[in-house]
């Protein structure tokens, strides 16, 4: 019979130490979800920056090509018949 209250309390004690250890993996669990949350409204933040800088970017070089510099002539251009040649196709299908 000591031998089942002995080992009644080795039991008890090691569910002691898993009630424990759950109760602090569960604070873990709560402090990883949280500093995901904060990396995903930062990742969020981010991606929203670079649309606005890469709108920018575009602004920038439309209004380089339109102010006459040499180097974004021939990108602008090219753009240009590329618009020419999808309105083209547009109205060919329209006539149709």
């Amino acid at each position: 019979m000591a031998d089942l209250a002995v080992l009644l309390q080795n039991l008890d004690s090691k569910v002691d130490g898993l009630l424990s250890a759950n109760a602090e993996l569960k604070q873990e669990n709560q402090r990883l979800n949280q500093h995901a949350d904060e990396l995903k409204a930062a990742l969020s933040s981010s991606q929203t920056a670079i649309v606005a800088l890469e709108d920018e970017i575009k602004m920038l070089k439309m209004a380089n090509s339109v102010a006459g510099v040499s180097e974004k002539n021939t990108e602008m251009k090219l753009k240009i018949n590329e618009l020419v040649k999808e309105i083209d196709k547009c109205m060919a299908l329209l006539t149709d």
